[in-house]
């Protein structure tokens, strides 16, 4: 997940630009397995790796949902409109499994012939009914598309974020998204589809993703809806002139935040610009 902008201008959380990505989306406003043999050692292995507890990564048998005709899927449509917690909600709605989950518990790095497969490819949302905060990016990048996790590029600032903005008591990692739901936080995207560059989407694609964002916000009711990437937003939603921070207008009854891109293509925000422009989002919860 990641988003492309433009010109300089004053942030309500600092005086910086989100320079590099913002350039790109701001243009397309032009036209308006599981691993084989002991899977203790395999834990183990992965254990000292990343040096840090083992997540629960036990998931049902997964097959591929389909999709109804408005974008939701089919498991989602089974338990839609019953009461669950958001951990058991996320068990039903955003398994991992297969490569894909091998990838994300030992960290390894995707080969090239997996990343480029993972062209196209959609990841599971980080989706619950009554969070307090729904984040949305622009779409996944294909490190994400071959993990199947959100902001998982080295180097993407997402989780460091929301950790020194005091949304986490500690650094999590992107196999740990589903951590985020236990804090009734979501993660989405404005386009489910892998792609190298945001420049590979175009303005149908955006205001596609602005229609589909709509609808969870209608069907899962978040407080709040924090889009990560100023650009993006501008042109999903057709307010060109929006700025960062809290917006007059609402999203389906939900409050709307635009905060700057994580990236750390972004170079116009440094860390300490982008972990205030968090905290003020938390701080309005």
């Amino acid at each position: 997940m990641r988003e492309a902008p433009p010109e300089a201008e004053h942030y309500a959380c600092g005086e910086e630009a989100d320079h590099h990505a913002d350039a790109r989306v701001e243009h397309a406003r032009l036209p308006e397995d599981e691993p084989k043999g002991d899977p203790q050692s395999h834990k183990r292995e992965a254990l000292t790796r990343w040096n840090q507890p083992w997540p629960n990564t036990r998931s049902r048998p997964h097959r591929e949902p389909n999709e109804t005709a408005d974008g939701e899927t089919e498991q989602e449509s089974l338990v839609h409109g019953r009461e669950f917690t958001p951990t058991q909600y996320s068990c039903l709605v955003a398994p991992t499994t297969g490569s894909r989950a091998r990838a994300a518990r030992t960290g390894l790095r995707p080969t090239r012939a997996e990343l480029e497969a993972a062209r196209g490819k959609s990841i599971p949302d980080l989706i619950a009914p009554g969070l307090s905060v729904l984040f949305v990016g622009i779409n996944p990048s294909l490190w994400s598309g071959a993990v199947g996790q959100h902001f998982a590029r080295p180097g993407n600032r997402f989780w460091r974020a929301l950790h020194e903005a005091g949304f986490t008591d500690r650094l999590l990692s992107p196999h740990e998204g589903q951590e985020l739901l236990k804090r009734e936080i979501g993660v989405t995207n404005l386009v489910n589809r892998a792609t190298a560059s945001a420049d590979e989407l175009d303005i149908a694609d955006y205001r596609g993703g602005a229609r589909g964002i709509e609808r969870k916000v209608r069907r899962y009711r978040p407080k709040t809806v924090a889009f990560v990437g100023m650009g993006a937003y501008r042109v999903a939603f057709g307010r060109p002139r929006a700025r960062g921070g809290r917006q007059e207008e609402r999203l389906a009854g939900a409050v709307i935040w635009v905060l700057p891109n994580p990236s750390g293509r972004t170079a116009g925000y440094q860390m300490p610009a982008l972990a205030r422009a968090f905290r003020q989002l938390r701080r309005s919860l």
